[in-house]
């Protein structure tokens, strides 16, 4: 069980294990993202699953920006290290206790640029209860409709849509 999960489970004052039984069987969606020199672009979004973990290639200036604080921010690229994103699935499950990230790809420096996100979800049959409600919810149910936003209706995808 990924280490992320038993601190998201311990920052909700839940025990280490508690997400566990929900990621015996995890989804992993893996995508290598090639942006050419001088004009790669993803557009505002949010990531849909539990949390991301990019593997990003270093640049001395950053092509990753970040909305937080009511802002779009870069997000300096560190060397050797990881960008974790969390996704609109936690949100969800925490009913607003951690937020996903919203976030921006604008690439304009004169050499290509290689980014490697791992996409995390629970197990494709896993019911959960958001933090505090009645409700139940299927990740499968929550996958399909941000695909159908994004690539069917093409009115985007997650909350970032919602930003300016």
């Amino acid at each position: 069980m990924p280490h992320l999960l038993r601190a998201l489970a311990v920052a909700l004052n839940r025990e280490p294990d508690w997400f566990d039984p929900y990621f015996d069987d995890r989804i992993v969606i893996h995508r290598t993202i090639y942006y050419p020199p001088e004009g790669g672009v993803a557009g505002k979004h949010t990531d849909n699953g539990i949390f991301t973990v990019l593997i990003q290639e270093y640049f001395p200036s950053p092509s990753l920006r970040v909305y937080t604080k009511n802002a779009w921010i870069d997000a300096d690229c560190l060397e050797d290290a990881f960008v974790i994103n969390l996704g609109d699935m936690l949100q969800l499950w925490t009913n607003g206790l951690f937020v996903s990230t919203p976030h921006e790809v604008i690439h304009k420096l004169s050499r290509s640029r290689i980014s490697i996100p791992f996409f995390i979800y629970p197990n494709v049959n896993a019911v959960f209860q958001p933090i505090g409600t009645d409700k139940k919810i299927n990740p499968t149910e929550v996958m399909l409709k941000n695909f159908n936003s994004i690539w069917v209706a093409k009115t985007g995808g997650g909350r970032a849509r919602e930003l300016k």
